[in-house]
């Protein structure tokens, strides 16, 4: 495990020369035969699952408008799994994560703090509204239907990788989508992103693309991108109050034993009535 985080804590050492950010670009690549293992941050680091990301830099934005003494750092992602290594590793403070821990990951004394709810939505590019009912989802991700249904503009599927958390909210409503996915990304010609941001990107810049991708993330960054709807159902928060829509995942907070001392007040900053409104309004569901 130790030999896996090296790039990370180092990549997070050369963040600490520059002046403190909340919205760090990706690192650089470096060598893990590297022996700084041990340099750590001056402030609080916040790392994991890119789901969380625009989300985690709103909130600690916000706190930080309050206390501005206040010191954050959270770079690019490193996934749920990073996370959870690194944070038992003690190379961050508090992982980001889109899964619920795993009871092996709870033995160890990691603590999983709800925070918000995130719809998932298949996006695609501006444009006309787009609308594919689930065997449609289907053919498109099994290579089948190459353009959108009632028109000639090119239709393009766009993957994660195996295990990403928007598979997880998609599995039990959409057994099907998820099969045909699995299948295109054994296909030597298949589009695969591994990180939100980079999905993001994509969707964004090739025309005809579409991949799933959290609604809030779209809203909160201003993305160029917008829902499809399936079935007929637009894809929002009223859909999912009402039951006609389901695909939602949690987003957590990790912690090494029981938060405490800022790390404990960001996160109920996070979980306050205000702070809940506001990301609200972004597109994200309320925890209960």
């Amino acid at each position: 495990m130790r030999r896996l985080l090296l790039p990370l804590l180092l990549a997070l050492h050369l963040l600490s020369c520059s002046s403190p950010l909340l919205d760090a670009p990706a690192p650089p690549q470096i060598e893990a035969t590297c022996r700084s293992a041990e340099v750590r941050l001056p402030g609080i680091v916040f790392a994991g699952s890119g789901s969380n990301l625009p989300l985690t830099r709103e909130i600690l934005g916000a706190f930080q408008a309050q206390r501005p003494e206040a010191r954050f750092y959270v770079p690019e992602s490193i996934g749920t799994q990073g996370a959870v290594e690194a944070l038992l590793d003690g190379a961050i403070d508090v992982g980001l994560a889109s899964r619920p821990l795993k009871p092996h990951e709870e033995a160890q004394g990691l603590v999983a703090i709800p925070f918000a709810r995130s719809i998932v939505v298949l996006a695609t590019n501006p444009g006309p509204t787009r609308y594919l009912n689930l065997t449609d989802v289907e053919r498109a991700f099994r290579g089948e239907l190459r353009t959108w249904p009632g028109s000639a503009d090119v239709l393009v599927p766009a993957l994660r990788e195996e295990g990403d958390s928007s598979h997880q909210a998609i599995a039990p409503l959409w057994p099907g989508v998820l099969q045909a996915m699995e299948s295109r990304r054994a296909s030597a010609d298949a589009l695969i992103f591994y990180t939100d941001r980079d999905m993001a990107d994509g969707l964004t810049n090739l025309p005809g693309a579409v991949g799933l991708l959290d609604l809030g993330l779209i809203r909160l960054e201003q993305r160029r991108l917008q829902p499809v709807w399936v079935d007929g159902v637009e894809p929002d928060a009223e859909a999912v109050r009402q039951g006609r829509y389901g695909a939602v995942k949690t987003l957590y907070f990790l912690t090494k034993g029981e938060p405490r001392g800022v790390v404990r007040e960001i996160i109920l900053f996070a979980l306050s009535p205000p702070m809940q409104r506001r990301l609200e309004g972004y597109g994200y569901l309320p925890l209960h």
